[in-house]
């Protein structure tokens, strides 16, 4: 189950923003939405108790939109929102006006305030307006998908520009869940742009919380689901496993879980690449398991109040293993191991037609000629996209958000 995000006030300056795009490669999509949903109102000056309301806010560059108008609140008073503009690209700045109407005998409008929010991406911000007229907290949440042009369009083939080069096109599948907390989504990212990516994001309260790596063209990339968190964040970066372990062991003594890891083959050694973040519960984890191994492990933890976290698979003297991270949790959960495609489609339609199941982790590897996939799933009411390409998955990744779900895992093939 996705717990439930803190929130953030506002966010880092224009300095971290531009100090952010050096070096960045230039986004092919980059786009989301802000989607305003609570006023708290802490003061309103109006005799009576009672203030009439209008927010109007804009992107930079762009149109000023009405979020809402004549909407009346007294203090002490939360009102729920149902507004949301689309943004066409990140990073972004919002600017917001709050006004309150002031007139005896019909609309008098006057300005109650100002906010604005430096955007790196998704995540869930609040606004606080203070004037004259009234104190309010605007809550928003902010969505947005990040794909360099790389991944979407394959380079020309070396000395011919005409045509592009022939390369198996990255597939991915998205696990979905329905819940309310803004989130961003990068992908197909250089190691170095999306860890100044990760420290940016950090820096406004937005946590890493699943990433995913693969090869395509020769060429190593990187993706990550991030939304806001509390608490400090900390990536340790391509150790081996007995070291992997000895800094895990440290950083869970200051107080940090682990809660996902990537798994690199390197000159015939494997590097571990791992996000911790605060907690206190518990946090197991394991590497070199073989299926039956994994399966009988996964049962034992998962009656002990834990959770499967993160799941990986890696090729070894050409034997596939299982590595896992566990966090402490409870409620549904259930897993299914080496499915084809379409055991894996029938798995599921079955799982989401009973409306209570969300996927927590999908991985898949190539055994016996055959493409096998593993599942985790947990509660909540979870959606699965088909093998999309990446333009096609920011479609997808569009049409759902408008439903009310967020991405909370994402595979690739190959």
């Amino acid at each position: 189950m996705m717990k439930r995000r803190a929130v953030l006030g506002r966010g880092a300056g224009l300095t971290l923003l531009a100090g952010l795009l050096l070096g960045a490669p230039a986004a092919a999509v980059s786009t989301g939405r802000i989607g305003f949903t609570k006023m708290a109102v802490d003061d309103c000056a109006d005799m009576f108790g009672t203030c009439e309301w209008k927010l109007t806010c804009k992107v930079a560059g762009g149109a000023e939109t009405e979020i809402f108008s004549n909407q009346k609140g007294a203090v002490a008073q939360d009102i729920e929102i149902k507004s949301s503009f689309e943004v066409k690209s990140f990073p972004a700045k919002l600017d917001c006006t709050l006004f309150e109407d002031d007139g005896w005998f019909g609309e008098t409008w006057v300005e109650a305030g100002k906010a604005s929010l430096d955007l790196l991406g998704g995540g869930d911000y609040v606004l606080n307006i203070k004037g004259d007229q009234g104190t309010v907290a605007i809550t928003a949440g902010v969505d947005s998908i990040e794909i360099p042009d790389g991944l979407l369009a394959p380079a020309p083939a070396a000395g011919k520009s005409a045509k592009p080069a022939k390369a198996a096109a990255t597939q991915f599948v998205g696990a979905y869940l329905r819940e309310g907390h803004g989130h961003a989504v990068l992908l197909g990212f250089p190691w170095d742009s999306f860890k100044a990516r990760v420290d940016a994001f950090a820096a406004q309260g937005v946590k890493l919380e699943s990433m995913q790596t693969w090869e395509t063209g020769g060429k190593r990339l990187w993706g990550g689901i991030f939304r806001s968190e509390p608490g400090k964040q900390e990536m340790v970066l391509e150790l081996q496993w007995d070291p992997f372990v000895a800094r895990w062991k440290e950083l869970s003594e200051q107080g940090l879980r682990l809660s996902d890891f990537e798994i690199v083959p390197k000159g015939g050694k494997f590097y571990f690449t791992g996000v911790y973040n605060e907690g206190s519960d518990e946090n197991p984890i394991w590497v070199q398991l073989e299926r039956d191994a994994f399966i009988s492990k996964w049962s034992q933890l998962s009656g002990g109040g834990v959770r499967l976290r993160d799941l990986e698979m890696y090729q070894s003297s050409g034997q596939w293993y299982y590595a896992v991270i566990f966090r402490g949790g409870s409620g549904p959960y259930g897993l299914r191991n080496a499915m084809t495609w379409d055991e894996l489609q029938t798995f599921w339609k079955a799982k989401e037609a009973e409306g209570r199941t969300s996927i927590v982790d999908l991985v898949t590897h190539k055994e016996g000629g055959k493409q096998l996939w593993d599942v985790a799933t947990g509660g909540g009411q979870g959606k699965m996209t088909p093998l999309l390409d990446a333009a096609a998955l920011v479609k997808d990744w569009s049409a759902r958000l408008g439903q009310g779900y967020r991405l909370v895992s994402v595979e690739t093939v190959p």
